[in-house]
Formats: C-alpha cells, sequence, structure tokens
C-alpha cells in the first residue's frame, strides 16, 4: 500500500513509477535528482537489482524518503545508497533474516519524517544490543523531544552498550537507559560524563563487581607483614608478662588472707557497736513518737476550726461577686434584646420599601450563575486563603439548606462510608478550579505559604513541585528513604489546599481500589471509592511494596479526564469528582529491588508511565529549622549524615542507621522537654545497634570535618568518647 495514495497500487511497478512522477515535481534539475530518477527507473525495471530485498521494502524507503519534507531532491539519492547500507548491516541474510517481518516495519520507522534516520541517531551496536527491536525506537523517542538530544543519544549509546551485559532483558535495559537519559538532559557535557561513570558504577556494584585499587591492596600486604613482625615480638612479651603475673597472684593471695582475717576481726567490733547503738535509738526514737503525738492531739482543735472560718469566708465573697455578675449580665441582654429588635426592624423596612432591592430579589435565580463567576473573580483579589475556606463552606450550605429558611454556614461534610446517591456532592475547590486561571490560584497559595512559614512552619525543599504537580492533576510518584518526610510533605499540602487526605497503604489486592460484594449481598466500601466520588487526595504509601498485579487496576483512575467515570462492583457509575488526586510514594524508583530494598517489586511499567516521578531526599534544610534553637545539634546532625554517606560511597551499599527527619524531630522534643541528657541523646540516638568498627569509620570522618562546624565540638567529643569506650572495653557500658 502506497504511502501517497489512499487508493490500492496493484504493482510495484507502478508505486515506482509514481514515486519517479513525484520527485520529478519536486526537482530542481541537479545531477543529483536526475541521477536518483535514473535509479528509480532501473529499479522499477528490474527491482531485483536492488541490495534492499523485497522489492516491497525497497519501494517503501523510497517513498519514505522522497515523502519527508526535511530532505531536498539533492539529498535523496544519498539517502537511498545510506539506506542500502543500514540494510545489509541489519538484515544480515536479507529477507531470510530471523523476525525480518517485525525488523521490515522498524526499518520503515526509522525513515519516517522526524525518525531515527533524519535525526541521525542511529547506532548499530546500540540497535544489536536490543533483542526486541522495537524498544530502540522506544529509547529514541523518549530522547528526541530534549533540545540536546543529540549530545545526551551519543553518550547513551556507548552506556548501553558498556552494561548490556548486566542486564537481565530488554524491558530492564531500556528503563535503565530512559532513566539516565532523563538524568543527562540537563546537564552539561562534563556532568554526563560524571553521570554516566556512576551509573556504570551502580550497575556493577549491583552484580557484584567492584574496582579493586592494586595500590591499596599492595599497602594492605605491606600492613599485614608489618603487623606478624608486631605479633611476634608481641607473644615474647607476654611470656614475660605472664612470668610477673603468676608472681603477683601468689601476692595477691597472701595479701587477701591477711585482709579477710582483719576484716572478720572489724567486722565483729561493729557488730557489737550496731547492736548497742540500734537499741539507743529505738528509745529515742519512742520517746519522739509518743511526744508528737501530744502535740498534734492538742492542736488538732484549733486547725480545724481556722480551716472552717477561712473557708465560710471565702464562700461569703464568692457569693457576693456572683450576684453582683448575675445583676449586670441581665442588664446587657436586655439592652442587646432591645437594641436587636430596632436594627432588625429599620433593616425590614428599608428593605420592603426599597424597589430595587425588590427588584433584585425578585431575579435572584437569574442572575445565579453571573454571581458565582463574580464570587470566584473576587476570590482571586483575596491573598488569605482561609477566607477563600470560609467561602467554599457558605457555597456548599447554599446548595443544601431550604431555601424558605435563613441559610446556615456549616463546614463541609463528607460521609465516613457511604454509597447513598442522596450525599450532596462538595462544590469544586476554587484552588483546583481550571476555569480560574493558574497563575492566580498559585499566587494565593504562595502567599498562605508564605504566612505559614513566617508563624514557624517549615517546608521541604521538593514541596513547592510536588504542589504544583498536585494542582495540575499530574499524579506525583514521591521517591525517597524512609523517614525523609514524604508522608508529612502530604499531610501539609493537604492542609494548604484546605482538602482531605486517607492514606489507603500499599495496594495488596484489588479489592483495596474496588471494594467487593459480601456474603450478604452488602457491599464493602474502600477509602479510594470515598475519595474519587467526594474529592479526597488519595495518598498510595509503599507502592513499590505492593502486589504489581493488583496496582495495574489504578490505570483506570490516572487518565485525569475532568469526565472519568468508573463502574464500581456495587453497580454505582460514579463521575470523577474535579477535586480528586492521587499522590503515591516508594523507597525505590519502581524498577524493583536495590542493593537498600531487597524486599520491593517492580511497578508494572504502564503504571510508571502515568505517575510523575519526583525524588524527595533528605532535606538538611528541614534540620535546620527544626533544630533552629539548637545549632550545636545541627551541625552535629550534619556531621553525621556526611559521615554515613562516606560509609555508603566507600561501600557501595546503604549504611546502617542513618539519621533521618523522624529521628531529628525526637531529638528536639528530647532537648525541649529537658528529658534525656545530651549523653543519653548520643548513647540511644547514635550509637546504640552499630559495631565498633563502624562507628570508628564515624568518629574518623566526623573529626575530619569538624573544622567546619564548630559548635559540634562539645557533642562530638561525647561521641568519640563512648565510641571509644566500645573499641576499649567491648560493651557499651
Amino acid at each position: 500500500m502506497s504511502i501517497f495514495s489512499k487508493d490500492k497500487v496493484v504493482t510495484v511497478a507502478q508505486r515506482f513509477e509514481s514515486a519517479i512522477e513525484y520527485v520529478r515535481t519536486i526537482s530542481n534539475g541537479s545531477n543529483e535528482t536526475n541521477q536518483f530518477i535514473d535509479v528509480l527507473k532501473m529499479l522499477k525495471d528490474k527491482p531485483d537489482t536492488s541490495a534492499i530485498k523485497p522489492a516491497e521494502l525497497c519501494i517503501d524507503i523510497v517513498e519514505c524518503i522522497i515523502h519527508n519534507r526535511a530532505y531536498s531532491s539533492d539529498r535523496m539519492l544519498a539517502l537511498y545508497n545510506q539506506a542500502q547500507m543500514m540494510y545489509q548491516a541489519v538484515f544480515v541474510y536479507d529477507d531470510e533474516t530471523p523476525d525480518f517481518d517485525k525488523l521490515r516495519l522498524v526499518f520503515i520507522e526509522m525513515y519516517r519524517e522526524r525518525g531515527v534516520v533524519e535525526a541521525g541517531m542511529f547506532d548499530l551496536k546500540l540497535f544489536n544490543s536490543f533483542t526486541d527491536k522495537n524498544k530502540y525506537i522506544v529509547l529514541f523517542q523518549a530522547i528526541c523531544t530534549n533540545p540536546n538530544a543529540n549530545a545526551v543519544f551519543y553518550k547513551i549509546a556507548g552506556y548501553g552498550i558498556s552494561i548490556r551485559e548486566f542486564t537481565l532483558d530488554d524491558d530492564m535495559y531500556l528503563s535503565n537507559l530512559i532513566n539516565v537519559a532523563t538524568k543527562l538532559s540537563r546537564q552539561t557535557a562534563e556532568q554526563m560524563d560524571a553521570t554516566i561513570e556512576e551509573e556504570k558504577q551502580s550497575i556493577m556494584r549491583m552484580n557484584g563487581i567492584y574496582n579493586v585499587d592494586p595500590v591499596k591492596i599492595a599497602q594492605v600486604e605491606r600492613n599485614v607483614s608489618e603487623a606478624s613482625q608486631i605479633i611476634a615480638s608481641g607473644i615474647d612479651v607476654l611470656s614475660q608478662v605472664d612470668e610477673k603475673g603468676k608472681y603477683l597472684t601468689r601476692l595477691t593471695d597472701e595479701l587477701s588472707e591477711r585482709m579477710e582475717a582483719k576484716r572478720k576481726d572489724e567486722e565483729t567490733a561493729l557488730d557489737r557497736k550496731a547492736d548497742t547503738a540500734s537499741e539507743r535509738l529505738e528509745k529515742i526514737l519512742d520517746e519522739f513518737t509518743e511526744n508528737q503525738k501530744k502535740v498534734v492531739l492538742m492542736e488538732k482543735d484549733i486547725l480545724i476550726k481556722q480551716v472552717f472560718a477561712d473557708a465560710e469566708a471565702e464562700l461569703t465573697k464568692y457569693k457576693a461577686m456572683a450576684k453582683t455578675i448575675a445583676a449586670s449580665t441581665s442588664m446587657e441582654i436586655a439592652n442587646l434584646n432591645k437594641n436587636a429588635e430596632g436594627v432588625l426592624s429599620r433593616v425590614t423596612n428599608f428593605v420592603n420599601s426599597d424597589s430595587q432591592i425588590q427588584k433584585a430579589l425578585e431575579n435572584e435565580e437569574m442572575n445565579r450563575a453571573l454571581m458565582e463567576k463574580i464570587n470566584k473573580l473576587s476570590m482571586l483579589n483575596d491573598t488569605n486563603i482561609e477566607t477563600m475556606q470560609r467561602h467554599m463552606e457558605m457555597t456548599s450550605a447554599r446548595m443544601t439548606a431550604p431555601q424558605e429558611e435563613p441559610m446556615s454556614i456549616p463546614a463541609p461534610v463528607v460521609p465516613a462510608m457511604t454509597t447513598d446517591m442522596s450525599v450532596e456532592i462538595p462544590p469544586i475547590n476554587p484552588l483546583l478550579d481550571p476555569a480560574i486561571p493558574f497563575a492566580s490560584r498559585w499566587d494565593i497559595v504562595m502567599k498562605e505559604k508564605k504566612r505559614r512559614e513566617d508563624a514557624g512552619e517549615h517546608y521541604h525543599k521538593m514541596f513547592d513541585d510536588v504542589l504544583m504537580a498536585i494542582m495540575e492533576d499530574a499524579n506525583p510518584y514521591l521517591i525517597g528513604p524512609s523517614g525523609c518526610g514524604k508522608t508529612y510533605m502530604v499531610k501539609q499540602i493537604a492542609k494548604l489546599l484546605n482538602m482531605e487526605f486517607i492514606d489507603i497503604g500499599y495496594i495488596n489486592e484489588e479489592y483495596d481500589i474496588l471494594g467487593f460484594q459480601t456474603a450478604t449481598g452488602a457491599y464493602s466500601t474502600p477509602n479510594f471509592y470515598r475519595c474519587y466520588k467526594f474529592g479526597i487526595i488519595a495518598f498510595c504509601d509503599e507502592l513499590d511494596n505492593g502486589n504489581s498485579r493488583a496496582t495495574v487496576k489504578l490505570n483506570s483512575f490516572l487518565s485525569n479526564n475532568l469526565d472519568s467515570s468508573y463502574n464500581f462492583p456495587n453497580g454505582e457509575c460514579v463521575t470523577r469528582h474535579p477535586n480528586f488526586r492521587i499522590i503515591a510514594a516508594g523507597n525505590t524508583e519502581g524498577n524493583g529491588a536495590d542493593a537498600n530494598y531487597n524486599t520491593r517489586e517492580k511497578i508494572e511499567e504502564s503504571v510508571q508511565q502515568r505517575f510523575l516521578p519526583v525524588h524527595v531526599g533528605y532535606d538538611n534544610a528541614v534540620e535546620q529549622n527544626i533544630l533552629k534553637d539548637y545549632i550545636d545539634w545541627f551541625e552535629f546532625v550534619v556531621l553525621f549524615r556526611m559521615a554515613t554517606d562516606k560509609w555508603s560511597d566507600v561501600n557501595g551499599i546503604a549504611a546502617q542507621g542513618i539519621l533521618t527527619t523522624r529521628d531529628t524531630s525526637r531529638i528536639k522534643r528530647y532537648l525541649d522537654n529537658k528529658s534525656f541528657s545530651p549523653e543519653k541523646i548520643i548513647k540511644y540516638e547514635f550509637v546504640q545497634t552499630k559495631d565498633a568498627e563502624y562507628l570508628a569509620f564515624l568518629s574518623d570522618e566526623m573529626g575530619k570535618n569538624l573544622h567546619s562546624y564548630p559548635q559540634a565540638q562539645a557533642l562530638f567529643e561525647l561521641f568519640a568518647s563512648q565510641v571509644k569506650y566500645i573499641q576499649v572495653h567491648g560493651n557499651r557500658g
């Protein structure tokens, strides 16, 4: 089928004739164009002379070349010759090449307009590294949208060939190449080289391959030799010490026998004295007790009378005060009632007598839509989100209250668990309303965030990116280690947008999303149903720890179309609420287990493609805000975290006992409450559960950087002393 005509072309020769006529129409009369026409004429008459077999594939490529508007007629012959060379490299056995039909479609796709050939991104080695050649096209499409695409492609080509042997299959291979390409897209050439090297080392470490420096090996061998000599000389010294020890033992035994005899004599004498002193003390105590009983009995009546007299005086005073307050309150209430009746009467007369007001009231229904628009626009001029929240509550109340009675202003209420169709659906949140310009909504949220920051609240450095993704309905996936503040960030976002959020946890089965029919025929309503119907944020924590087959069900809810709907198992077709949002979080990028989290599963590719990945790591600025009143502790935390990061870099695996944001908040609580001493905090939060060798490494590394954090000097000395004690005594005291 020709790509130029919708009509069926009967023969290959007719398709070549159509191609020749088309080239003539765009020809500029150059020698190159005329030569290309001659080649086409020859192929028309003798199609088997082409290096590209069969003839149908040859004419497909010719049509792609001449139809591509990016190619001038002068270049067409050169492109055809290039296609013949690429064909020979790709189709080693011509049309007998295995999977010829699949390769044929890939080969044609590379010559399409804005395809691989036009972009100059064909690398034979990289192409051959894929078992499924379609993956090469997918990689090209992922890279070509970047303005720095060519530089990124050639970096990826070399990198891909070098790591191919360490990847299990094409899916894992392609996923890794796309992730690395995404990192390179915003980097300079030097940064690209560093990133490529870092990724290579990471892949090799995951496969158990480590670069070992020969210089370090030689140094270790020298150290072992010196240690052997020291041990030999130490054995001689120990033998001499053993002899002296035996002599000291005999001397100690003799002294112990003498001291034991002396002790027994002293104990006997002390026992006699103690018995005498005990008898005297008992006698004195009995006399003192009798005297105190007499004094208490004598003063008992006086004390009771005094207490009752004081209580009676206080009671009289409070009764008089209460009477005074009651009288004043009654007068105030009477005055208020009198004034309220007068004001109400004047307002009623004014409304009834004013014809313009009466006319406005009569046209209320006609102007309702206009007033709604005016309300939205007026809200954009208000920098306080609290005012917007009150407006939303008034709107919800106006929709549900009877029109004959005065309207109340209750807060919007969403039922905890219900499928009742009569429950009022909350209105759209103005901060998420696409009818209001995004810049205006964003400005309001940022002003409110600034107000809260001035009041003492602190936010993670990635907070604005995640918030923007929520307002744009982009399904953010928060990637970060345990304890870095992902869940707390979601709580802050919900609070700032005046929304409710529900942590539905990780997804183990489909019914965690859809619910199920019980044995009695009732519908077990899941939290996800409530979020979807009533416009609540659904937080899918530990998405990479769930069942990948069950999480695929999320695809039905991630399309983000405002008019989407879903038929739940109870038979109800639920329309997606405009406020509904999904936020997911995990410890990995979704590509399966790694060195740090070895039980995580790979998230299905179709689910990954619908999420926006946002890396959320530990933020020292958050710790600085938490410990702003304890600068010495903040600097100590930074030192400790730098040391654990260094240990991870040296050993190629995650360090144990990494300090998290939760740990920092707990330390602040100890300091505010003055509960645990600094020594105890160091012991329980930084030393316990870590082995001596690891602690020694951390102490040495922190000591190297201490000059940059002088206020942590005293706390570092406490830490170093506890580490030294463990090294010397072998226990933690």
